[in-house]
């Protein structure tokens, strides 16, 4: 049912019987293999122990899969905190805020400076939205962007490693893939 899925099928069952080998059919499609799997399975066609291979291969494609699901389950709770605080955040900053700003006015009380700065900001998000709005969008672009090169690849992936918990956690997953693909 999978159409993108069925195209890169055909490609490789004309490439074979076209007489290419299987790893060289496999290597057209990098998008969906890996270079470690392409590897794999040239060295084994080569020895021999293809069917093995593919066992071995189906077998740490499981593994990785239920590792991949574990975190994912692990991290799901940390990440809607957060996104619920900062839905938190803005409804206090649109709603709240005004409030607040309005009593103190009120009441004729100078405000201490934080609290200056937060009605402050809390206007500036109430009367100019589509600044920060734009602003979050065109952050996310360009980081997105940025992270596609190599050196963007290389500060992300290590802050992410230095991150305490989850560093850990990232740090142990790339082991055990690591040890998975050495053992094969």
């Amino acid at each position: 049912t999978n159409n993108a899925l069925a195209e890169i099928v055909d490609g490789m069952i004309n490439d074979i019987q076209e007489v290419t080998s299987f790893s060289t059919a496999v290597s057209k499609y990098p998008e969906v293999f890996s270079p470690v799997y392409i590897s794999l399975i040239k060295a084994a066609e080569e020895s021999g122990i293809l069917d093995k291979e593919f066992l071995r291969l189906a077998d740490t494609m499981e593994k990785q899969q239920k590792l991949k699901g574990t975190i994912k389950g692990a991290l799901t709770y940390p990440i809607i905190v957060v996104m619920m605080m900062g839905l938190i955040a803005t409804i206090m900053m649109i709603f709240v805020m005004p409030q607040v700003s309005n009593l103190y006015k009120s009441l004729n009380v100078d405000l201490p400076l934080p609290t200056q700065i937060v009605i402050g900001f809390s206007n500036f998000v109430i009367n100019f939205w589509f600044v920060p709005l734009t602003s979050i969008f065109l952050l996310v672009y360009f980081f997105r962007r940025w992270n596609k090169t190599l050196a963007g690849k290389l500060i992300v992936d290590s802050a992410i490693l230095k991150i305490p918990v989850f560093g850990n956690l990232i740090r142990k997953t790339i082991l055990a893939e690591f040890s998975r693909i050495l053992g094969i």
